[in-house]
């Protein structure tokens, strides 16, 4: 079956559709007894009607006020993964609290000489080293163990600050007696 074109649904059928079953119907107007059809609709429609139709077909939200564009859409980024862990034997909450303890007295100064220090500051560096290895073996063995990423590089913080004590250790016995 072919349906007739959607112009024959025109007021009036005054469009002929192309299919070939299509019987044409007798237009409205043909009836020579009735005076000639006059245009459908208002003949001019005036600007503030005009604005006031495209203001009531605007979506509802926006009537009465200007047309804001509409943002672009961006691309999202893929998800990332999640940072491995810091260490396999604890959370990395703990890990960053001993981090922090840690800092705390490793960033203390701890490096001596004989030039340059007293008997009072060798005491206080070799404080502070006594610290930050006693805070790094905790974190180390806490945390670490060997086939963790950083075991390796914590091992030789231990050793390095160790050393530092160690020249501390002297520096303090020659200062101080």
């Amino acid at each position: 079956m072919i349906l007739p074109s959607p112009l024959a649904v025109c007021i009036g059928s005054c469009h002929q559709p192309a299919a070939p079953t299509f019987k044409p119907q007798p237009r409205l107007f043909d009836d020579p007894n009735l005076p000639s059809p006059r245009p459908w609709g208002p003949g001019k429609i005036s600007d503030e009607d005009m604005r006031k139709i495209e203001d009531w077909l605007r979506p509802e939200a926006s009537r009465g006020r200007p047309q804001q564009q509409q943002p672009i859409p961006q691309p999202v980024p893929p998800p990332q993964p999640a940072p491995p862990p810091k260490s396999r034997k604890c959370s990395d909450e703990l890990v960053e609290k001993l981090n922090k303890k840690m800092h705390k007295s490793c960033n203390k100064e701890r490096s001596c000489s004989i030039q340059g220090d007293t008997c009072a500051s060798a005491r206080a560096k070799v404080s502070a080293g006594y610290g930050c290895v006693r805070e790094r073996t905790e974190l180390q063995q806490k945390c670490f163990g060997k086939g963790d990423p950083h075991y390796e590089d914590h091992m030789r913080q231990i050793a390095e600050a160790s050393a530092a004590l160690r020249r501390c250790l002297e520096v303090m016995s020659a200062k101080c007696g």
